[in-house]
């Protein structure tokens, strides 16, 4: 941990009541400024991080996210990450803001895991095993899963492209709603 420097956020949080015995608490972070913790500083990138930072009143800790073995680097992430971001987003992110082509494991490729991952961010889920679909390659629209390696036919791929697209349709109607303001709603309509 570096001490001295300012706090770059804060965790700010509070109850409000919606009738009916429901009660939402609200958590959000404000930037209170920016600080420079040298240490810190110093830890390179990785899309698929070790290390996490959190802050606690002027003090930064980092904190190891799985096994480290004696000798091995400790990466931190400059924001994009491996599940959240695409491959090509998150290079074209860290190229534009930190001037660099990532060479992680998850970018070079080296870990079939994260690969994986990343393919399933945006892949239906298979119909057997909940793996990983991807297009078949054959051009008849059938999906072969990644994971027990059956094959989906075009019918039933269309049904999960179609129940995904409702999903994200009432995904996106509840955001709009509950950032309005519009929680009570939203909350009695997941009820039904």
């Amino acid at each position: 941990s570096d001490s001295g420097s300012k706090t770059t956020a804060t965790t700010c949080g509070r109850v409000e009541d919606f009738g009916m015995g429901t009660s939402v608490f609200q958590l959000h972070e404000e930037k209170l400024g920016c600080a420079v913790y040298l240490k810190a500083s110093l830890m390179n990138h990785s899309c698929a991080p070790n290390v996490v930072f959190r802050f606690c009143g002027n003090y930064l800790t980092a904190k190891a996210v799985k096994c480290l073995d004696a000798g091995m680097e400790a990466c931190n992430c400059y924001g994009p990450q491996v599940g959240r971001m695409k491959r090509a987003e998150r290079q074209a992110l860290l190229l534009e803001k930190y001037f660099f082509h990532c060479k992680c494991s998850a970018c070079e490729g080296t870990d079939s895991h994260l690969q994986l991952r990343e393919l399933a961010m945006d892949a239906l889920a298979c119909p057997r095993c909940k793996g990983p679909l991807c297009e078949n390659g054959n051009g008849n629209g059938t999906s072969i899963c990644f994971q027990c390696h059956s094959t989906t036919s075009q019918k039933d791929m269309k049904k999960l492209i179609d129940t995904r697209e409702k999903a994200r349709k009432l995904f996106s109607d509840a955001f709009e709603n509950t950032s309005t303001g519009k929680v009570v709603f939203e909350m009695c309509s997941l009820q039904k």
